[in-house]
Formats: C-alpha cells, structure tokens, sequence
C-alpha cells in the first residue's frame, strides 16, 4: 500500500455503520473486504481501489477514473429500480481521501470456479439470466465492455449476478469529437491505460480497453487498439455473452481465442434438440457485430425461443437519405459522432449543435408484439400515428426543460409520455415537428 491511500483494516468502523471484519479478495484494480452493516444486521462488501497494483502504479488517475465510473454505473441501476441479477450499491463514501463503495454482499462461486460444473439446461438459463440483465443495462444506456467469468457468480439458488462494473461506460449524451493524448496529441479510438504514442496516462473519457498485448478471449474484436474504428455498443456486450455460453456449454473444455465459433466444432456434444444454443454462440460471436444479435434483450429472446433465428422484426426507412434500417426489438437511434458507446443505428445531426442525443429513442415490443417506442433523449421525439403528432419525453429531458424555465406540458397542458406505441405506417421526427430527421416505420410481416 502507498504511504498516501489508506486502507481498511478489520475492526474499522465506516460512516459509523459498516464494521470491517476480513478481507475477501482482489483482483487487478479493486480490494473486497466482508464488512457487517450494524444498522441491518446483514453482511456487505466493501470494495476499493488496489493500490498496490500494477495497475494503479501504472495509471493512477485511470484507474481512479474507473472505480468513479463503477459507483456511478452501480446508481444508475439502482435509480432504474435495480435488477435481480445485478450487485446493489448500499452506499458510495470516502474515509481519508480512499473512495470506498459499499455493495451487497453476494455469497456462492465465481462462474470461472474449477470446481463449478452446470448442465446444459443450467448454462442456458444462467446465459439467460445474465443476458436479462444485460438488456435491462442497455435499455438504461449501459454497456459493461467486461463480461467474463470472473465478473459473475453463481448465487446458492443456481441464478447468476453480475458483481464488477469497473469497465461499465454511460452513453454521452453531450460530448462529441475524437479523443486525443493531451500530451503529444495522438488521436485515440479505444486505448489502453496509456497513450501509444508517448506514454501518457490516459486519463479523459474515451473507451478504455483494459489491459494490454493479446486480445482477452471473452473481449469483442472492436475492444483492440486495430478495431478502433469501430464503435463499442450493446453489440459488444452480445459478443461477450455469446463467449460464456460457449464456456458454459463447454465444461471443462477451453474456450477457442477465435470469433464465429460454434462450440460443437470444438469438442462439445449437444443433442439435437440443444443444437440451436452452439448456433446462438456461433452469431453472436461474429467478427463483424453486423452478422451478432444487436442487443441483448434480443440474445436473451433467442435462447428464450429455442431458435438462433431474431424475433419479431420491423424496419424504419430515414426518409432524408432513403436508407431502410432493420430493427429487433431494444434497438436504439441516436446521434452519430457522439462519445462513448453507439446507438444501434447512428445519424448525422443536420443542426451540427447536438439537438439529436447519443441515444433518442429506443424500439421495443410489449408483450403483445405491439411496437413500442421510448425517447431517451434532452428535446424529446415525435410521433405521427395518424391522429396528430404526439410528443414523446424521457423524465430527463422534462427535468432539463423545467431547469431552463420551460414548459414541458403539451398545449393541453398533459405532460407528454416517456413512451408511446407505434403502428405501421407511423412517422417518427427526432427533435421537433420541423427538424430535418423524419423515419418511417414498417412492420414486417
């Protein structure tokens, strides 16, 4: 430990509630200790930075960067109303200048235990699982860019939960532009800890590949310093469920460093009735994320369905360029050249002043196959079903609209709905009735 970060020790106290009792683990970037909460009587954890690492002596101010992210990541779940397969933050404090984060307390095995073993009908419904809550991250504008299994466990009644966020990245709703080193001024796609060019801690808000050398096996290919032109998004996230069901499926087998891998052609046997789980491995791990499933709540819907095959489909046709979009439902439109994390489908902002968000508006379907639209946006969305435009509004953007003293109520005085449903034939316009972004929806048959 460095002579200027203090560390826990059992017997302490924190915020005069949380009682430090022993030390549970570490791994690259964080310490966990098992603390007691005296106020519930209930065990928590106890994370905070490790600061004897080579990580932390390499890139302070990132790795700090990304324990911040963590906790910040971890109340936007919690203030989305939390998940059952997600950690739960109990509270974020600082003692002597060390940022701590107090979490549930999660008891079971890691999904990378040796001694962990699951039938196939378990793999898929933890696969599942994890992919549930990966949609429920997605929909609330989160990717975790760090799934493996070493960041989930097995909890005693055989459900997963996802325990380490310190990867997870918002979608930038204001930020725009390449990232460059402050220092010598190379531009920076995805990146490592520290600037190619000259060595620099990297210590700005452009998507971080953690680690270094040699592609991790569970990593998207658009995680590399070579893929940097491609985007990280909801896809990315797909690749990495993909790779753990292969792990799962694959007992005790290793996972092939190789992307498209069906798991039968590498040593596992699947009966023919299980034979769509290796082709659901095998699409969502394609090299271009393209040809993978575009979300997770699609992932999940897939091994739900017993099919590799997409459900429900629809289209949108942008009338501005004529292109047509084929959408599953959790797909997303959103500015192009916004920082951080991509929309599912990216489009220029014709104002050039950021009017259109990192992510607008997301399309869905209820349980009734009925199409669904969210606005996820700061100036709202617009919907023509026929019988009048309707304004859409996240409770963010109202909150934004009243902090500049403006009316966010309709002429009816009704405050317009965070979602609205959409029929064929609708007619979407980002922004306002007048702004020059108009898509057309089709259902597909």
């Amino acid at each position: 430990m460095s002579d200027n970060n203090w560390e826990p020790t059992p017997g302490d106290v924190i915020d005069n509630r949380y009682e430090v009792r022993s030390h549970l683990g570490e791994g690259g970037i964080a310490k966990v200790w098992e603390g007691y909460d005296q106020r519930t009587n209930e065990g928590v954890a106890i994370k905070h930075l490790r600061f004897d690492s080579d990580n932390y002596r390499r890139a302070k101010q990132t790795m700090e960067q990304m324990f911040r992210r963590e906790i910040e990541a971890l109340r936007g779940v919690q203030d989305a109303g939390g998940h059952p397969h997600i950690i739960e933050l109990e509270t974020a404090t600082s003692v002597q200048g060390t940022q701590l984060a107090v979490v549930e307390l999660v008891e079971g095995d890691e999904l990378d235990d040796e001694n962990l073993s699951v039938s196939v009908t378990e793999a898929r419904e933890i696969a599942r699982d994890l992919a549930d809550a990966m949609a429920f991250l997605h929909r609330n504008e989160i990717i975790l860019r760090d799934l493996k299994p070493d960041n989930a466990m097995i909890q005693s009644n055989g459900e997963p939960k996802l325990i380490d966020f310190n990867t997870a990245k918002e979608f930038d709703t204001t930020v725009t532009g390449t990232p460059t080193c402050p220092n010598c001024g190379r531009q920076l796609g995805t990146s490592d800890y520290v600037c190619p060019g000259c060595n620099e801690d990297l210590t700005g808000g452009m998507d971080t590949v953690v680690g270094s050398g040699a592609r991790d096996t569970y990593k998207p290919p658009e995680s590399t310093e070579d893929m940097a032109h491609l985007r990280q998004g909801p896809w990315s996230d797909v690749y990495s469920l993909g790779k753990i069901l292969h792990y799962l499926l694959a007992d005790d087998s290793a996972i092939p460093p190789k992307d498209g891998a069906n798991p039968e052609d590498f040593n596992v046997s699947l009966r023919s009735s299980n034979e769509y789980l290796g082709e659901i491995v095998e699409r969502a791990t394609a090299e271009d994320y393209e040809r993978r499933y575009s979300n997770a709540n699609v992932f999940a819907t897939v091994i739900e369905n017993e099919t590799p095959e997409p459900p429900q489909q629809a289209r949108l046709v942008h009338d501005q360029t004529g292109r047509t979009y084929d959408i599953s439902p959790g797909d997303t439109i959103g500015r192009q050249g916004a920082e951080g994390p991509a929309a599912t489908i990216t489009i220029d902002d014709p104002g050039d002043k950021n009017f259109i968000s990192a992510v607008q508006v997301q399309l869905d379907t209820t349980g009734r196959d009925q199409w669904l639209l969210r606005d996820r946006s700061l100036n709202g969305t617009y919907v023509q079903n026929g019988n009048g435009w309707q304004r859409v509004l996240c409770e963010q953007g109202r909150r934004r609209l009243q902090n500049k003293g403006h009316d966010p109520t309709d002429r009816h005085g009704n405050v317009p709905p965070e979602s609205l449903e959409i029929n064929d034939g609708a007619v979407i316009k980002l922004v306002d009735t007048t702004y020059d972004v108009t898509f057309k929806f089709e259902e597909v048959a």
